[in-house]
């Protein structure tokens, strides 16, 4: 090889040999031939070199000029290990020095290696070789058959020094073979004297290579490969690009034994949006064309990638935080097949955010959880919950143990539980409802609460609008169907359904008068609906079981309907009804006129009258 002929061999070439045969005295002009010292036994026959020339004349000095000068070195067997070549030098024996202004050539005796250039001078008292211009180094890596292209070194000048067997090839460095080509300022290539190019080598001053086959492109201020582990190394202010990807770093290392690439120091990595499917992480599909991974360390091997320090995935308006984030990939190295997100987990959207401790992700799920008591938000919305799923194509979510949801009410019917006969205040104030319960699960423009539900209007004083039932599910308007966030957004709510064990309560068990007043609704199933474009309140559906219970006021019945523009309560399959003045009961179907404070049955009934006589009661009470 090269650099280990070099070393070896270049030392001799430009000094009179110790141990010189010379066929001819040298003189004026003469043809000058000596061999060096042989090989021990069993090849003491073998000259380890072998140095010509056509001509050899002695000038002023002591000095020599050389002519046609050629150098061969021999191993043991005799096979030809390297050659150097040059028209002529000049060789000044009591300074150690010799020097040329024409071409010469060093070849490797396998032909896989050699180095040409114009003008030289070599320095015996520090074993180094100067090419001084027009540097250029062909270097063979394999035979093969047909061989590869050559990888050819160009630089303005070149230094090789024997002893330390080092090659610093320096300014306007370029090289290139079929694959790549490189530029930097100074490269420098070491061998250890074993059977190879080189073992160590380092390029400095800007370093630019572009790999012909992907158009990749990688920059660093310089780099180091180390052949033994297979290693190299750029530093300083690396950056890389591809036509559809691109990265940076203060460092890069890439482990070829290992298969294993490190970045380090500012990374950050700019990746098509669907190409690993990392956007998954951000728990909603992205419009966005990239996904950008930032980082203080990213470490890829294999089918793992590990990303820690202030980690963050941005795509679009979408933005995913934490300490710790670590994908395995398929088999081809083109999607995320699992990712996990740990410590202070943040994702931000546009539509809201969402805070826990861990977040996974499983492609064959199609899911992320998060959990470490996950809150989301937003705009007035918040939530929480021990664990929380999401669908990332469609948004839907799941939220399991220890729910909490607290979301604004929007529209003048003045909450959700404000749905007994008395109605409330048409100009009444949007309200804030806080619900909690074992599970939640929410889409766009829904949410349903299950397993011991309670709900309560805030402010919580002990007489807020509540209500406890096993299932309650919400659904929003139009304004509200757009978002796919965890909590849902403050839309207008259409429609309320309570299931199973239904109580509404509001005010103070006792309290008979004021705002505190009790009043009561149980059933088995509640639903109420609201106008669309306003939000207010237009009927009240009970069934199961139905007890309406207010002050002294106490219905009964199978089946309710409360029309709010009315304010007229139905009551059937088997209602009763009691007041302070009247209880009645036995009527297909009983109706309460709150505005009027009037009653009216269908089919036969009792009545019973308690405090006024019939001619008063009778201007309530009438038959259909």
């Amino acid at each position: 090889m090269l650099y280990v002929a070099l070393a070896t061999a270049l030392a001799p070439v430009l000094m009179p040999p110790a141990k010189a045969q010379v066929s001819s005295t040298i003189g004026t002009v003469g043809e000058f031939t000596a061999t060096g010292e042989t090989y021990g036994p069993p090849h003491e026959q073998q000259p380890r070199w072998r140095l010509s020339g056509r001509e050899a004349e002695l000038l002023e000095g002591g000095r020599y000029r050389l002519k046609e000068v050629q150098l061969e070195f021999y191993r043991p067997t005799g096979e030809r290990e390297a050659w150097v070549a040059a028209p002529e030098c000049i060789h000044d024996a009591a300074r150690g020095r010799a020097h040329a202004a024409g071409p010469m050539k060093i070849e490797s005796g396998d032909a896989r290696a050699a180095i040409e250039g114009e003008g030289f001078q070599w320095e015996q008292a520090t074993a180094t070789l100067i090419i001084s211009n027009r540097v250029r180094a062909t270097l063979q890596r394999a035979l093969t058959n047909p061989p590869p292209a050559p990888l050819v070194i160009t630089s303005r000048w070149f230094v090789f020094e024997i002893t330390n067997r080092r090659a610093v090839f320096h300014e306007q460095v370029r090289g290139e073979d079929a694959e790549f080509e490189f530029t930097c300022g100074r490269l420098t290539v070491q061998s250890g004297g074993t059977n190879v190019l080189f073992d160590l080598a380092q390029a400095e001053e800007g370093l630019a290579i572009r790999e012909k086959a992907t158009g990749r492109r990688v920059t660093a201020d310089r780099a180091i490969y180390t052949r033994a582990d297979e290693r190299a190394e750029l530093i300083g202010d690396v950056t890389w690009t591809e036509p559809d990807q691109s990265g940076k770093a203060d460092r890069l290392v890439f482990d070829r034994a290992q298969k294993s690439v490190l970045a380090e120091g500012r990374v950050a990595l700019r990746l098509p949006a669907a190409t690993l499917g990392l956007h998954a992480m951000l728990t909603r599909a992205t419009n966005a064309s990239a996904v950008e991974l930032l980082a203080e360390r990213v470490f890829s091997q294999t089918n793992l990638v590990l990303a820690t320090g202030r980690v963050r995935l941005q795509a679009g308006t979408n933005d995913l935080a934490c300490d710790r984030l670590v994908a395995t990939l398929d088999s081809a190295r083109q999607a995320v097949d699992t990712a996990v997100a740990e410590g202070n987990v943040r994702v931000e959207r546009s539509d809201g955010s969402l805070r826990a401790e861990r977040a996974e992700f499983v492609r064959a799920a199609n899911r992320v959880v998060f959990t470490g008591r996950p809150e989301w938000s937003n705009a007035e919305a918040q939530g929480s919950a021990a664990r929380l799923i999401v669908n990332p194509e469609t948004g839907e979510f799941t939220a399991e143990e220890e729910v909490t949801v607290t979301l604004p009410l929007r529209g003048p019917s003045g909450g959700l539980l404000a749905l007994f006969p008395e109605g409330t205040p048409s100009n009444a104030a949007p309200q804030t409802l806080r619900v909690f319960a074992r599970t939640l699960s929410s889409g766009p423009g829904r949410a349903t609460f299950s397993g011991s539900v309670r709900a309560h209007q805030l402010p919580v004083t002990g007489d807020e609008p509540r209500l406890a039932c096993d299932t309650l599910e919400l659904q929003f308007g139009s304004d509200a169907a757009s978002t796919s966030s965890p909590a849902p957004a403050p839309g207008r709510l259409e429609r309320i359904t309570a299931r199973g064990g239904v109580v509404c309560e509001q005010g103070r068990p006792g309290v008979t008068n004021g705002p505190a007043a009790y009043r009561r609704l149980a059933a088995q199933t509640l639903t109420a609906l609201a106008e669309p474009a306003t939000g207010a309140l237009t009927s009240l559906h009970a069934e199961g079981a139905v007890v309406i219970e207010q002050s002294a006021n106490r219905a009964t019945g199978g089946r309710a309907v409360y029309q709010a523009q009315t304010r007229v309560l139905e009551l059937t399959d088997a209602p009763e009804l009691e007041t302070p003045e009247v209880q009645i009961s036995g009527a297909r179907a009983l109706l309460w006129d709150r505005t009027h404070n009037r009653y009216a049955m269908s089919g036969p009934f009792r009545a019973r009258i308690k405090t006024e006589t019939a001619r008063e009661l009778a201007e309530k009470v009438r038959s259909p």
